[in-house]
């Protein structure tokens, strides 16, 4: 024992109190007569009555010891990372294992448990150290193919006698792949078990290429028709390898997957960058496919991360409901759509006993139309149905436009009835008021007449001018230009075309502007104004300039460029505003505007300027939507899955694109790109929205404006190719069974939704991949009841391939209730990812080491110096001292009313009275 100490909860100098109570327990005792105080009762009675003060005393100041024993119980276990990952650090590692055995000492006992996948209890804990390096290196490896650490720590935690006295020395590069190391830490640190980690991060291989994923098409995939699948590679060297893609389908009848295609891609390595490459492919027919891409190149020298498996499941979708606005809207639509799809049904909108009342009705549809359906005509919560629809469950929903019956008002896409609306926010498109997009450059004169002042306002004819240019951009929208122009002896760019977007930076240009005192040259500005506004791509182009009226060039020079730039393929027009009593050129200039398609304003109030100069700006020329006769020919904007089939009927000859006779301005949102393309407006587009598709297809299927393009067969391939595109990847039909994946590496949990009631019962079957030695898949079966959590199952998958999951749900007789099936898909194990980033091992073991409540270790040594060799105990007396204080005190009262004997006196009389007896005998 060594550390011995008395501690006092309260203060010691409570002894003191033991100096008054011996006076009054020892004062009337030798008060008495010797006669009476000397005798046997009086003496015993005052002995302990003293001590029981004394003990009550200590009591009262509470007194305890604390001190330290030697602590033969240590235990220590290693615990060594022999997973595939940590490779390349064998021999450092060996190395540290064997100098934590030989500075152990033998002072307690140690032990040594390998670990991958699963744990190797190499070395049993023991204080005999003699053999038990090489114990260690001739013991069983464990399955290196992935690095479970917490179930390590959980298992060597489990070996332990006193986990209170014990430590985990973990050696590994903290790269786990299973489990979850730091929950199991914590739960070894609330035993008292302590965790010191060291790092040992191996160099990977200089020449490995690995497969990393697979990125599926996020739409519908049609048989028959191209798509693209992107293939994730790393490589740590440049060169070449080749990618072979091995399509199999599930044969129905067999329950096995059977060749369905392959195809081989050639691909340039890059050294230490993640690329993506494309490979087209296309199936046959539809059905359940398996795909598997394998990589080879002539460097690699992995080969466990060589492949990768996915599936496509491509169902043939054929259940559409189309909502119209008006009875028999969609008539022709549905008639035309019936020649591809099975089964189409057409609701009137306001007929609402038979639209579905909630998602689920609407779920037993693939795709919803609505055609020609404004926001305002839904029913009260129709637009939280098809949002959930949608962006919940993946569903697949088409807008198309229309007017508002017997009128060319819009009713669908019109912004006063879309924006703000959930029903706005799903769509591709934001519902504008739509005007041709415009370039627009405004000329202004600060010739020296421009100084004079203005009567009405007592401001100069230059400062009502910059007032008037910056009106004019209350006139434009974002998709418009605007430039700024001076008109002088030459005219001077203050600032090119430039987006309305930017409108700070046009305003400062108009008040940068200042009186020159030069010339009036309106044909060069003209001229200068005309090339840059052609250069632009928009819609409208327009010339607006405001000056005095008093030209120093010939009219004939300046009439010529206003002429050329209008008749020019793209038509730029021109307006001109006078301000001022008596212009000198007024009819010239008016006639200028004539030739130049524009209008010619004269100013005599001041006042009046601003308004002009912005009514110029929204005459019906520039902001009206003009369809040409011949209507518009839409051109494709993006080439994918929807435009096909038109590019292949594109390609016949005698197959053109068929015109539209009017459209609906929208804007698309940002970052997406139109399918087909008017000259400047979309006019059909379409996104991902949540966990379904969205398209909306700006002009009507009713054959208004949509005849010729209904008629075309190019037209029909069209709208086939966008609504077979939003159909949903995945059935989204109502199951009483709902499942999700919480894929783990080699373990994955299944989330099970639904509900036992009544003695239902689940029937859960998991299909392996058939191994090349097997003749049949290995199958795992689980029967489940409502007092099992079913609702949540964990199953491994440690084979590459596809595995089948299927949940059959029967009621108390054995019936099938219903029925859900899905694929798991295991390429290889993360053990196998040459490219994780060490860093994120290392910073594992460091939150390890801490909760562990131990230190991350550079060299054996340090090992033991956290390792307690003595231990630390505690004793409070005071439950003893009170027991004997109370038996004392009894004891006292005993003594002072009976007369007693000592044990030697009872003895001498016995033998005296045994003596006296065998003398009378005698």
């Amino acid at each position: 024992m060594t550390n011995f100490v008395i501690h006092f909860n309260n203060s010691p100098w409570l002894f003191l109190l033991l100096i008054p109570a011996f006076f009054l327990a020892l004062f009337p005792y030798f008060r008495l007569a010797k006669r009476y105080r000397r005798t046997r009762n009086r003496i015993t009675s005052i002995v302990l009555h003293c001590i029981v003060m004394v003990l009550c005393t200590v009591v009262l100041v509470g007194v305890w010891f604390s001190y330290d024993v030697p602590n033969a119980e240590n235990e220590v276990i290693i615990l060594v990372d022999a997973s595939h990952s940590g490779r390349e650090a064998d021999v450092d590692r060996d190395d540290f294992v064997r100098d934590l055995i030989a500075q152990s000492n033998g002072d307690f006992k140690l032990g040594v448990v390998t670990f991958g996948y699963n744990q190797v209890y190499a070395v049993p804990l023991s204080a005999n150290i003699t053999h038990a390096y090489d114990t260690y290196l001739n013991a069983e490896k464990p399955d290196d193919s992935a690095s479970d650490i917490a179930a390590a720590l959980s298992y060597a935690g489990s070996l332990f006698e006193k986990p209170e006295t014990a430590k985990i020395v973990l050696l590994s590069d903290g790269l786990e792949t299973d489990g979850n190391a730091i929950t199991a830490v914590k739960l070894l640190a609330a035993q008292g078990i302590k965790v010191d980690t060291a790092v040992f991060s191996g160099e990977h291989s200089n020449s490995e290429v690995q497969l990393m994923g697979v990125t599926l098409p996020d739409y519908n995939i049609v048989a028959g028709d191209l798509f693209t699948l992107g293939l994730s590679i790393q490589s740590s060297y440049r060169g070449t390898a080749v990618v072979t893609l091995k399509d199999s389908i599930l044969d129905e009848e067999s329950g096995e997957f059977v060749d369905a295609g392959s195809s081989e891609t050639e691909v340039n390595l890059t050294n230490r960058t993640l690329q993506e490459i494309s490979i087209e492919y296309s199936f046959e027919k539809a059905g359940m496919h398996r795909l598997y891409f394998s990589i080879a190149s002539s460097g690699d020298t992995l080969t466990q991360n060589n492949g990768y498996y996915t599936y496509i499941d491509l169902q043939v979708y054929d259940n559409i409901l189309i909502i119209e606005r008006y009875d028999k809207e969609a008539e022709r639509l549905q008639t035309l759509l019936k020649t591809r799809f099975e089964n189409v049904d057409v609701l009137t909108i306001t007929d609402e006993e038979s639209l579905p009342k909630n998602v689920n009705d609407l779920r037993e549809y693939d795709q919803v139309i609505l055609m020609n359906i404004a926001n305002e005509d839904m029913p009260l919560g129709f637009d939280q149905i098809l949002y959930s629809y949608v962006h919940d469950f993946g569903g697949g929903m088409l807008t198309v436009g229309g007017n508002k019956q017997g009128t060319d008002t819009p009713n669908a896409y019109d912004r006063s009835d879309m924006i703000g609306t959930v029903y706005q926010d799903m769509l591709p498109v934001e519902a504008i008021n739509y005007t041709p997009p415009l370039g627009v450059v405004i000329i202004i004169d600060r010739s020296g007449s421009m100084s004079s002042v203005d009567d009405s306002t007592g401001k100069t004819i230059l400062e009502l001018a910059k007032e008037g240019a910056k009106s004019c951009l209350n006139a434009l929208t974002e998709r418009d230009y605007c430039s700024v122009m001076t008109l002088e002896d030459e005219g001077q760019e203050k600032l090119t075309l430039t987006p309305l977007t930017q409108y700070h930076k046009i305003v400062a240009a108009i008040d940068n502007i200042e009186n020159t005192g030069g010339g009036t040259n309106y044909t060069n500005s003209i001229k200068q104004a005309g090339r840059m506004l052609r250069a632009v791509d928009v819609e409208r182009r327009h010339i607006i300039l405001v000056s005095d009226g008093q030209p120093t060039d010939d009219n004939e020079l300046y009439q010529t460029a206003v002429e050329n730039n209008f008749n020019n393929d793209k038509k730029v027009t021109f307006s001109c505003v006078v301000v001022g009593n008596s212009p000198s050129k007024a009819h010239e200039i008016e006639v200028a505007c004539q030739m130049g398609g524009g209008e010619y304003y004269r100013v005599t109030d001041g006042t009046q300027l601003t308004r002009f100069m912005r009514e110029d700006l929204n005459r019906s020329e520039i902001k009206d939507v003009i369809i040409p006769d011949g209507g518009i020919t839409p051109v494709i904007g993006e080439h994918n899955s929807v435009v096909s089939g038109v590019l292949k009927l594109l390609a016949e000859e005698g197959n053109v694109m068929p015109n539209l006779y009017g459209y609906y301005g929208t804007k698309l949102r940002s970052g997406l790109t139109a399918i087909l393309m008017g000259e400047f407006v979309p006019i059909y587009a379409q996104w991902k929205y949540g966990a379904g598709m969205v398209g909306s297809f700006m002009c009507d299927l009713s054959g208004v404006w949509s005849d010729e393009f209904m008629n075309s067969n190019v037209g029909q391939e069209f709208i086939f190719g966008a609504i077979n595109a939003l159909f949903p990847t995945d059935d989204i039909r109502p199951n009483d069974i709902d499942v999700t994946l919480n894929e783990l590496n080699y373990s994955t949990q299944v989330n099970i939704y639904t509900n036992l009631d009544n003695g239902q019962t689940l029937d859960v079957e998991i299909t392996a991949p058939i191994a090349d030695d097997e003749e049949s898949a290995p199958v795992k079966k689980m029967h489940l009841t409502a007092v099992d959590n079913y609702s949540r199952i964990t199953f491994t998958n440690e084979r590459s391939g596809l595995h089948k999951l299927t949940i059959i749900k029967r009621d108390a007789d054995g019936n099938i209730l219903g029925e859900y099936s899905t694929y798991r898909a295991f390429s290889y194990s993360a053990e196998y990812d040459e490219f994780v980033d060490a860093a994120d091992g290392e910073d594992l073991m460091a939150r390890l080491a801490q909760s562990g409540r131990g230190a991350v270790v550079d060299e054996a040594v340090s090992v033991f110096e956290g390792i307690e060799k003595t231990t630390h105990k505690t004793y409070d007396p005071r439950i003893p001292l009170i027991i004997i204080a109370i038996i004392l005190f009894l004891l006292d009262i005993a003594v002072r009313k009976f007369k007693f004997k000592w044990p030697h006196e009872l003895i001498r009389e016995y033998k005296e009275k045994k003596e006296k007896s065998s003398a009378d005998k005698r």
